[in-house]
């Protein structure tokens, strides 16, 4: 099951303790009604916070989230802006994340969390296709490290006689035409920024959630420097994402590359 950017959101709030999960009792593109919430608190008191769609039978606007512009304690009823793509209806579940982090400090920390953990291989198919002795590389490519001839099965054949360089690939073997090419290169992980983005299967989600949370207390501290308790999590969310690095790295091929004098690349 695919791993989203919605998903690390909302986990590392709930990581945090700043997610709160309720039943919506009516709702709207702009707005999500609590009525158990009624008559407690204060107007204005969640603006700032996020609203996530947890689950809204399967259609929109399950898996989307937004910044809450405005709160009336009097209905329990919240307000965002911008607004979802469609109407919150009663019985949809939300995820209801305090203003402590708002959303787009939320963001950046989960993206730094990521990058916090080094380089990664990623993976691409899309972008060439053989039938060619010369091919420029994408330019998001990172780190070139191997390429593949995709097969007739599905799978794919590393291919050895290839050299890379200054954003250029020549491979020196005859290939059929038409088939694709999967790019191998190691970089840190891809900037998220759609709810529907999705994280790359060499991290795995515990440790995103991890990197994120130290991340964001981390931050959270930084604003508050005289908050020992604060800074005390903060040591402690450092630990767990360590321990959680150290349990399951992010993952590299296992196997180790030798340049060889004419550029080619033979697997030990």
């Amino acid at each position: 099951m695919t791993y989203t950017f919605f998903d690390l959101l909302k986990d590392i709030c709930a990581a945090l303790g700043l997610l709160t999960v309720f039943t919506a009792s009516d709702g709207s593109e702009t707005m999500a009604e609590d009525a158990a919430r009624a008559g407690h608190g204060r107007d204005h008191e969640w603006r700032g916070g996020t609203l996530f769609v947890l689950a809204a039978g399967g259609a929109a606007p399950q898996g989307e989230w937004a910044p809450i512009s405005g709160y009336r304690a009097q209905l329990g009823q919240f307000s965002v802006l911008p607004v979802f793509s469609a109407a919150i209806a009663a019985g949809d579940i939300l995820g209801l994340a305090a203003p402590d982090l708002p959303l787009g400090a939320l963001a950046e920390l989960a993206n730094a969390g990521l990058q916090s953990l080094g380089e990664i291989e990623i993976h691409d198919s899309a972008s060439l296709t053989s039938g060619a002795a010369a091919y420029s590389l994408p330019p998001t490519i990172g780190r070139f490290t191997g390429v593949a001839l995709g097969l007739p099965n599905g799978g794919w054949q590393p291919l050895r006689a290839w050299m890379a360089s200054a954003g250029s690939l020549m491979i020196h073997q005859s290939l059929p035409a038409g088939r694709p090419l999967r790019l191998t290169s190691r970089a840190s992980h891809p900037r998220l920024a759609l709810p529907e983005d999705a994280l790359l299967p060499a991290i795995a989600p515990d440790l995103a959630v991890a990197a994120g949370a130290e991340q964001a207390l981390r931050w959270l501290a930084s604003r508050q420097p005289n908050d020992a308790d604060l800074a005390a999590r903060w040591e402690e969310a450092r630990a767990r994402k360590l321990a959680a690095q150290a349990q399951q790295p992010p993952r590299l091929d296992g196997r180790r590359a030798r340049s060889l004098m004419s550029g080619a690349v033979a697997w030990d």
